[in-house]
C-alpha cells in the first residue's frame, strides 16, 4: 500500500473532525441508559426457540448426512465385491 501523502492526512483528519461534530458523544449516551435502567425491573432473558434459519440449515445437514453416509456405503460394498472377486479369480486384472 502507498504510504498516505500530507493532503490525504489532512482530510482524513478534518473528515474524523466533522464525523465526532455531527455525532453525539458515546459517553454521554451510555451513561444516560444506565441511569435510566433500575436493577430491580431487570428481568432474567426468556429462552427463544430456534429459528427458522437453524432448523432449515439442520434439515439439509440431515439430508447431506444420509447421502453421504449412502454413497460411502456403496463405495465400501463396491471395494469388497472388487477385493473377494479378485482374490476368487471372477475378475481378472
Amino acid at each position: 500500500m502507498p504510504k498516505k501523502t500530507r493532503r490525504a492526512k489532512i482530510l482524513a483528519k478534518e473528515r474524523r473532525l466533522r464525523l465526532l461534530q455531527n455525532t453525539p458523544s458515546p459517553a454521554l449516551t451510555q451513561v444516560k441508559t444506565k441511569q435510566e435502567e433500575p436493577e430491580a425491573n431487570r428481568s432474567l432473558p426468556t429462552p427463544t426457540a430456534p429459528n427458522s434459519v437453524y432448523d432449515e440449515t439442520r434439515g439439509y445437514f440431515i439430508s447431506d448426512f444420509k447421502k453421504s453416509l449412502l454413497y460411502i456405503g456403496i463405495v465400501i460394498a463396491l471395494e469388497i465385491v472388487v477385493y473377494f472377486g479378485t482374490i476368487n479369480n471372477y475378475f481378472k486384472f
